[in-house]
């Protein structure tokens, strides 16, 4: 074996990458890279790669991680494949085209937490971020739910202090927050298709086509006219924010937005906080991204 391929495999398998991962590298098999990391005295992490457990992190680790789970909740998906032997699990983040500062900060925060590389690609104006699938398999342990939030309606996990909500609240406002008149986020939960609202729906909704397929709309205050809102699920993630922000003495409202069928019936939320709050944002640092940043920094000069 040559003594840059050593190099090589030693280089990237200190990196965190799988030896499935290095053989695209080199012109040897798994068990030839395995026998050589032996060889040459390098510590085998076994199958798979073991992370360590948020409650080893230190103070500062552990604000990194509420801030990249914060980015999670936002703007990221993870899936379970069944078809696999073991379960494979991916898990995806996504940014708009002028948000390259967002990608640069979770590239960090994942190599200083990590050492896991991730790949990262363009596709029709968004940055797709994808992370290898052991980590995703760790984000999956440490309680980051499996499927699409719609439908799971995930709760957030428990942060200890103060630092730890600030940072979380970092992470979910740069991936999903409008800086606009009102500061706000939105999010969508799946209902049953129960026939009383599938019936009120085509009967008051707007229909539209899309993909040849009819939906059917309901406005905010049009849906409640007809629906009684206890008849709606919460969105127990705009809900944990809506606690976050109250123990930062930030007061924030949800509000429905519309309600909508096509395959099936969602309800769509926004949470709103009140522009006498702008301050206080940038104040406690819940915005660090450059686009959304700016757009604070104009709006608190008018």
């Amino acid at each position: 074996m040559k003594s840059e391929h050593i190099n090589s495999i030693i280089h990237y398998y200190n990196l965190g990458y799988s030896l499935r991962k290095i053989q695209q590298f080199v012109p040897y098999k798994r068990e030839t890279i395995r026998q050589k990391l032996k060889k040459e005295k390098i510590n085998l992490r076994g199958r798979g790669i073991i992370y360590k457990d948020p409650s080893l992190f230190s103070s500062n680790e552990k604000k990194l991680l509420a801030e990249l789970l914060g980015y999670l909740y936002g703007d990221g998906s993870l899936h379970k494949y069944k078809d696999t032997c073991h379960g494979c699990y991916e898990c995806i983040l996504t940014f708009c085209w002028n948000e390259s500062d967002l990608v640069k900060t979770v590239q960090s925060i994942t190599n200083i937490l990590f050492k896991s590389p991730i790949h990262i690609k363009q596709k029709k104006g968004i940055f797709i971020i994808k992370f290898q699938r052991s980590l995703a398999k760790y984000f999956h342990s440490i309680g980051y739910p499996a499927g699409k939030k719609s439908m799971v309606n995930p709760f957030l996990p428990t942060l200890e202090n103060k630092n730890l909500k600030i940072s979380f609240l970092r992470g979910f406002f740069n991936a999903e927050a409008t800086v606009n008149k009102a500061f706000s986020v939105q999010q969508s939960v799946r209902l049953d298709s129960t026939s009383h609202i599938r019936q009120l729906l085509k009967k008051y909704g707007k229909p539209y086509n899309i993909n040849e397929r009819r939906y059917y709309i309901l406005k905010g205050r049009t849906a409640l006219n007809f629906i009684k809102k206890e008849e709606l699920p919460p969105s127990n993630v705009l809900k944990g924010i809506q606690s976050l922000l109250c123990d930062l003495k930030i007061p924030s409202t949800i509000y429905i937005i519309r309600l909508y069928m096509g395959k099936h019936i969602s309800v769509h939320y926004e949470l709103r906080i009140s522009p006498s709050y702008r301050d206080m944002i940038k104040k406690l640092h819940l915005i660090s991204c450059e686009k959304k940043l700016s757009k604070l920094n104009t709006l608190l000069q008018e």
